[in-house]
């Protein structure tokens, strides 16, 4: 990680979720795309020393019957895993409800940024989400707000490529729901 964040102080910093992966039991295997934002996320908050992290998600495509059977979002999940890293539980914050990325972006502006007028923040994601992120969260947050986008690459082609096929469902998505509004 460069050092272009050292000297940067935010008032938040949001990690994305991603699939859990369901075993059977009560307590699911995080995907590795999701340690991975959540590893970037612990080394940046070190760096930069954000008021509050928050985690965002409900379910994804593979955990959505495991959401069903136990009541227990990614973002619960999300939050256990940073405090095991070592993140204070007390600036961990769950946005739960959120069904997408856009979803939880418009909830976590509406019910946390602007009651407690943050002014900056850092959205975390895996870089090759990041576009897309940018592209629908920017109309969220209004003019003058320091709004900054990192996150870890995917290593594996094979994870990439599979990635970047459902990023391209998600931006077709986004559209069809664009047109139709």
């Amino acid at each position: 990680m460069a050092n272009l964040l050292t000297n940067y102080a935010c008032d938040f910093m949001l990690i994305y979720g991603y699939d859990l992966v369901d075993n059977g039991t009560d307590t699911p295997t995080l995907d590795k795309i999701l340690t991975d934002r959540l590893d970037y996320g612990v080394r940046l908050s070190k760096a930069v020393a954000p008021r509050a992290v928050i985690v965002a998600g409900q379910y994804g495509g593979r955990d959505k019957d495991f959401y069903e059977r136990t009541r227990l979002p990614e973002s619960h999940f999300m939050k256990k895993y940073l405090i095991n890293e070592g993140i204070k539980e007390e600036i961990i914050h769950e946005e739960a409800e959120g069904r997408s990325t856009l979803d939880s972006t418009k909830r976590l502006y509406d019910s946390f940024v602007v009651p407690r007028k943050y002014s900056s923040g850092i959205i975390v994601s895996t870089s090759e989400h990041l576009p897309r992120v940018i592209f629908q969260v920017l109309d969220i947050f209004p003019p003058g707000f320091t709004l900054l986008f990192s996150g870890p690459s995917l290593n594996d082609p094979e994870r990439r490529v599979k990635f970047l096929e459902l990023e391209k469902r998600g931006i077709d998505r986004f559209f069809e729901s664009e047109m139709t509004r």
